[in-house]
């Protein structure tokens, strides 16, 4: 089905609404319009809704990163309640763990929550490191940011030992 004519067209066409419907919310700014993109977005992509609260970019960036951390094999955990992390207070998006590190996704579109994020982890990271799933493994933090960031922020992020990739078209590691 995908390959027909007729469907490659309507994609097209799709995808053309798509980024005539963020040119107008662009001035809107619509929850609304939001809305729409993302489930869009969702029939572009062929996934068949939105997974949980999450919106889709915001899922898709999470997976981008679990599978950037699992091409060398491992498990994977989302929302990582299984890790039992949640334990210690907090809940990241991803925990992925292969034989020689441990890797934790967070995900954040917003510089105000991540620099609230940020603050929390620099307070139990000692916690974190001496968690049963990280013995003998290296803790890797690694958020994944929409646009630009702040200095600070980026700082801040380095200075704690946290890497950051952004997404734009690719993904790109910045810190």
């Amino acid at each position: 089905m995908q390959g027909d004519p007729e469907v490659l067209k309507v994609l097209k066409r799709l995808e053309r609404i798509v980024e005539e419907l963020e040119d107008i919310n662009g001035v809107l700014k619509s929850p609304c319009i939001v809305k729409a993109i993302e489930n869009l977005k969702i029939v572009l992509s062929g996934e068949r809704k939105k997974r949980g609260t999450e919106s889709y970019d915001h899922y898709r960036a999470k997976l981008r990163l679990v599978e950037l951390f699992l091409k060398d094999g491992g498990s994977c955990y989302l929302e990582a309640e299984q890790t039992k992390i949640s334990k210690i207070g907090y809940r990241p998006d991803a925990v992925v763990i292969n034989d020689d590190e441990v890797v934790i996704i967070e995900i954040e579109t917003d510089q105000r929550r991540m620099r609230k994020k940020l603050k929390r982890l620099k307070k139990i990271l000692d916690v974190l490191r001496d968690h049963p799933i990280v013995s003998n493994r290296n803790l890797r933090i690694v958020f994944g940011v929409f646009g630009d960031l702040k200095y600070d922020v980026v700082k801040y992020a380095k200075d704690i030992g946290v890497e950051i990739y952004r997404f734009n078209v690719d993904l790109v590691k910045i810190v």
